[in-house]
């Protein structure tokens, strides 16, 4: 069974009873910088009036990974070689409670050193001020600061959820629509209806329809993607020919048992007018220009590439997987404003998990 890989971190700050004085000179200036204090700095968030010591100690750690967690990626490189195993970062809890001289004093390789450093450095940047170490006159105090980070490799669950829905995300079988795919590509044909004011009209585009397979045989949809901002009355019929299919599925299997699943329809709205009989050879030309596009992109033809997505966007401008194509494209060229200009057309017609979080960091 093919294992997904993820990371638990484990922190452990430290403690001390008495005060011991370890004067270096620090990074910026000559102040004192002790190994330990009486009372060691916190993460912020956690001085709440009439709490007690440990109550903040214990709500600073908690903060703090919540923090890191957050942030931290499990690097390719580690997750590839299965290295495990705990990386110690060390750096100065200033008296104003800004951090500085941050490195890496124990790491376990595979980029694992270099992650914990880029999500210090994060903290750093964002300016985030700690409580500081106070010492035994009560004064605030430089103190170094030892953070152990564990990374961990784990097998998740084979399912998520999904608006509420489980949905197992490792199956041993896949669902299939009962007498196969010839079948299913027969009875959306025959059972796909259009809108009643649209039969004389040269409109054309295609969806995606999510749709979770229960193992009772029940479909339930998850999510509709209509690529070429259709609209509500388009995507009401696909909604209605996918959930239609209720009993003609077999379920999808996990350790000998049916499990529920998602499946992805593909429904096709052809032109209906009279007059529109070329404009789905025209599409088709246009779907084959963006795959050829792609490939020459991919093999470092890139000018030749993304020719051939203009030729094709030309032709169907409001195609979000055209114009969600070419936005990959010039980022791989660097060119963000063109990129923005594309990522934003593809926001118009539908809601991407993958454009909503690149969207805010290239259209800045």
């Amino acid at each position: 069974m093919r294992k997904l890989l993820f990371f638990v971190l484990f922190l452990i700050l430290a403690k001390a009873t008495t005060a011991q004085e370890a004067p270096e000179a620090s990074a910026s200036d000559s102040t004192k910088v002790f190994s330990v204090l009486p009372e060691m700095p916190r993460f912020p968030g956690c001085e709440f009036p009439d709490s007690s010591l440990a109550f903040r100690q214990k709500c600073a750690e908690a903060r703090l990974y919540e923090y890191l967690y957050s942030r931290l990626v499990y690097p390719d490189s580690a997750r590839e070689q299965g290295l495990e195993g705990t990386v110690v970062a060390s750096f100065i809890v200033r008296e104003d409670g800004s951090i500085d001289s941050i490195q890496i004093v124990r790491d376990i390789g595979g980029g694992c050193g270099e992650e914990v450093l880029r999500v210090l450095q994060m903290m750093q940047a964002d300016s985030i001020r700690w409580r500081p170490g106070y010492d035994k006159e009560g004064k605030p105090a430089a103190v170094h600061f030892n953070l152990p980070v564990r990374f961990k490799l784990e097998t998740p669950l084979p399912y998520a959820l999904v608006n509420g829905d489980t949905v197992y995300v490792q199956v041993d079988s896949l669902p299939h629509f009962k007498g196969g795919d010839e079948a299913l590509e027969q009875f959306l044909r025959e059972n796909l209806h259009y809108p009643l004011l649209v039969e004389d009209t040269c409109i054309l585009g295609d969806m995606n329809v999510d749709l979770l397979i229960n193992p009772d045989g029940s479909v339930k949809v998850l999510n509709v993607l209509d690529y070429h901002g259709l609209g509500f009355d388009y995507q009401f019929e696909a909604i209605q020919l996918a959930t239609s299919t209720y009993g003609h599925w077999v379920p999808a299997m996990y350790e000998g048992r049916a499990v529920p699943t998602s499946y992805m329809l593909y429904i096709f709205f052809e032109p209906q007018g009279d007059d529109c009989a070329g404009l789905k050879l025209k599409y088709e030309q246009a779907q084959q220009d963006a795959i050829d596009g792609l490939r020459l992109f991919n093999e470092d033809k890139k000018e030749e590439g993304l020719a051939l997505l203009n030729k094709a966007i030309e032709a169907f401008p409001n195609n979000a997987n055209f114009r969600y194509t070419r936005a990959q494209m010039y980022l791989a060229l660097e060119d963000m404003e063109k990129a923005c200009e594309d990522l934003s057309a593809v926001r118009k017609n539908m809601v991407l998990p993958m454009v909503e979080q690149l969207y805010p960091l290239i259209c800045r």
